[in-house]
């Protein structure tokens, strides 16, 4: 067997103040055929605010039941196209088993709230379905990372589709080549790697960082046993380690490792991100011209209001 996984999920600093706990979750599970080796894995967040009282089990609900309905259906000669409307309908599974939760309890869907991203890896392809927040990276034989999701926000910084009101949003791709390793994560780590200052940027993503996470040549993962050990020590640096101070939001990764593929080692430029500091420089920059320019704005208006010209001011 030459696929492995990790994962954990971990309730953020804020979280574990407003005594909340952890509203992600994780899941994966492997299915080992005589000429074929598949893993299945789900990430979600639940949408943890007072309003979704449940979101939570909603995570767990999801990301069980879409991993589940994949496995059980999943066939290795089946076409990417297949797969593909396959993860369509493990969401939509997934939705229907949150309505069913629902209903049982009493209580009404949108507490329940999650967001949900899945993949189905094999030694050759990848699929993916994505909606929400989340992301994920792949990492080709070449050393290059890839950003192979992107963030689905709403009008306002706090906002995101979920599963449950946003299942039109639903976006599903595929690649057919064999990558080195996949990456799931929720929003409170994908926001820290792939931060939007670095869009423009190669590679648009913290590289030196996703190593000790995806490149096997720094985990040294040969057996599935050694990847669930693994998990001890990535929990360790983001509960009290220097990772502790990337995010106060819950954390949840879940990597997918091929141990037969060591990808090559980039120049070392790639896996610098000393243009942040710059990058941040421009951004404060024009932060600060726009409240001036606002400031400006004001004083003008307030003097125009002095001398009779109202008509400049209400505008």
């Amino acid at each position: 067997m030459s696929l492995v996984h990790y994962g954990f999920s971990l309730a953020g600093s804020s979280h574990v103040a407003a005594n909340t706990g952890c509203q992600d979750s994780h899941y994966a599970v492997s299915v080992t055929g005589s000429n074929s080796n598949m893993i299945v894995a789900a990430v979600a967040d639940g949408m943890g605010s007072a309003r979704y009282r449940c979101s939570a089990d909603g995570s767990k609900i999801a990301t069980k039941a879409a991993v589940d309905f994949i496995a059980r259906l999943y066939s290795p000669r089946a076409s990417t196209q297949s797969l593909e409307l396959l993860m369509v309908s493990a969401f939509r599974f997934a939705l229907a088993a949150l309505k069913k939760r629902a209903l049982s309890e009493e209580m009404l869907l949108e507490d329940y709230s999650t967001t949900l991203t899945a993949v189905i890896l094999s030694n050759e392809q990848l699929v993916y379905g994505h909606l929400g927040d989340g992301g994920i990276v792949g990492l080709d034989q070449t050393g290059t990372f890839h950003r192979i999701t992107e963030q689905q926000k709403g009008e306002f910084c706090n906002q995101t589709n979920t599963i449950n009101t946003g299942i039109d949003e639903l976006v599903t791709g595929s690649l057919n080549t064999r990558l080195c390793s996949v990456l799931l994560m929720t929003d409170g780590v994908y926001e820290y790697i792939c931060d939007s200052l670095m869009t423009n940027y190669d590679p648009p993503l913290r590289a030196a960082f996703l190593r000790s996470f995806m490149d096997n040549s720094v985990l040294g993962l040969h057996s599935q046993p050694l990847a669930q050990e693994m998990v001890e020590q990535m929990e360790a640096y983001f509960f009290n380690g220097d990772g502790s101070q990337i995010t106060t939001d819950d954390i949840t990764m879940l990597g997918i490792v091929d141990t037969q593929q060591v990808p090559a080692i980039r120049e070392e430029a790639y896996y610098c991100t000393n243009y942040l500091e710059e990058a941040l420089r421009s951004q404060k920059q024009g932060v600060y011209k726009l409240l001036a320019n606002t400031a400006q704005h004001k004083q003008v208006d307030v003097k125009t209001q002095g001398d009779g010209g109202s008509n400049v001011a209400q505008k």
